[in-house]
Parts: structure tokens; sequence; C-alpha cells
């Protein structure tokens, strides 16, 4: 290296905890060494959740071949993988509580390549337009936690489908700060969620796919549907990434 030549802050780290001769290392080795010493300090210092390890390992190849869809409340909901699953189980929680970008990238990949058969075979039968919506959290919840984290899995999945859907946000509204539903008895879901949503006057034609990240009893999904259709919606349907 030169007197001109930048070191970058990865690259002086690594030269700190390990003390080696550059002169005669290629950059692109020095640079990708320095990187994973950074890694490494930095797991050192601020160890990761175990959940966090474990996405780092995910690909997508690992990740489609645990795909086994299931559907319930008569054919209306479909969800995609198991939650049980230890990949799909830690992929959810990145992403739904710590804004993992990586665990939104594999989760938004994978529902993508799903809807691209999905809507062929959709399309095959009639052509309609189809309009994805994420379940909404409530303003409180949102601005607690930052962002809503089928919105973020949705963005990775929009580019894939070529603009063969819309995604709508503002269809659903949740109108109602329920109490977490992780406790509650399936009766009590029901109860929780009656009425926790409002909808904008949807379009007859347009099939209206709502997306949530955990199928349990089915409850939220259910009243979000059932709202959509009180407003007017003919075709709706849900999809879960998990069950």
């Amino acid at each position: 290296l030169s007197e001109d030549d930048p070191i970058s802050t990865p690259m002086t780290l690594l030269l700190f905890f390990f003390p080696v001769k550059i002169s005669r290392m290629p950059m692109a080795k020095v640079y990708h060494g320095s990187m994973r010493a950074l890694s490494w300090v930095l797991d050192a210092l601020f160890p990761p959740r175990d959940t966090s390890l474990l996405i780092r390992r995910i690909t997508d190849d690992m990740l489609a071949p645990r795909m086994a869809p299931v559907s319930f409340n008569d054919g209306t909901v479909t969800a995609l993988f198991s939650y049980r699953d230890p990949i799909v189980h830690a992929l959810i929680i990145e992403t739904k509580y710590f804004g993992s970008t990586e665990a939104a990238s594999l989760l938004g990949q994978q529902f993508g390549e799903y809807l691209l058969e999905y809507l062929a075979d959709i399309n095959a039968v009639e052509k309609r337009k189809i309009v994805l919506v994420p379940l909404p959290l409530s303003q409180k919840r949102k601005r607690a936690r930052g962002y809503n984290q089928i919105e973020q899995i949705l963005r990775v999945t929009a580019p894939l489908l070529q603009g063969e859907v819309s995604i709508e946000s503002s269809v659903l509204t949740r109108t109602m700060n329920t109490a977490p539903q992780t406790q509650l008895t399936k009766v009590a879901r029901k109860e929780n969620v009656a009425g926790a949503f409002t909808a904008d006057t949807p379009d007859p034609q347009h099939l209206y796919i709502v997306v949530d990240d955990v199928y349990t009893t089915g409850a939220t999904l259910t009243e979000a549907l059932r709202t959509l259709k009180e407003a007017g919606a003919l075709h709706v349907l849900g999809i879960t990434l998990a069950y």
C-alpha cells in the first residue's frame, strides 16, 4: 500500500487484532479477511442471538424444500411453512421483532416464487387484478416497532412479480389497539379482534390477498377478510408465511 491508498476501518481493525504483513497480499483477500475479522470481533463483544446466527447460514436453496402449503378456513387461507421448523421460526422472529432485512429478503424471495406459480394457476381460469394487502398493525404498535414486517417482506416480493400484482397497504386499517393474541384462548382471540379493522371501498372485480406472518387460530386474518367482504370485496383470500 502507498501512503495515498486509503485503509478502511475493517482493515484497520484487522491489523490491530491480527497483525500481518499485507504488502504482499491481494487487496480483495485483505478486504474479505478484514470483514471476517470484524465480524468475529463484533460477535465476541456483542454475542448475537441464536436466531440471528441461524439465519446467517440460510440460503434460498435450503428454504425452498421446506415449503409445504396447507389450507385453512375452508380453503380461503393458505399457509406456506411449518413454524415448528427452526429455520422458519428464526426467519419469522428476526423479521418480526428485529427488522432483519436478511430474513425479510429470504422470506420475500420464497413468497414471490410461490405467488408466481399461484397466480399462473388463477390467470389460467380467470383474468383478475390481484391486490396484495399486508395485514396492518395498529398505529401504536407500528410506532413502537418502527415497521410492519409484512410490508418489508412484500417489498422484496413485488419486483419478482413483474407488475402482475399491486401492493396496497391502505385498503385495510387497524383501528383498534388490541391486546397481543399469543396468550389468549381461541375464543378470546376471536373476541379480541372483533371490529378491529376498517376497509376502504374495494373494487368487487379485484382479488384481494391479505398477507400475514403466522396462522395460529386464524382469528385476526379471518376478521380482516370479513371486513373486506362487508366493505364490498367479492374475492378475498389469505396467505400466511407459516402455520
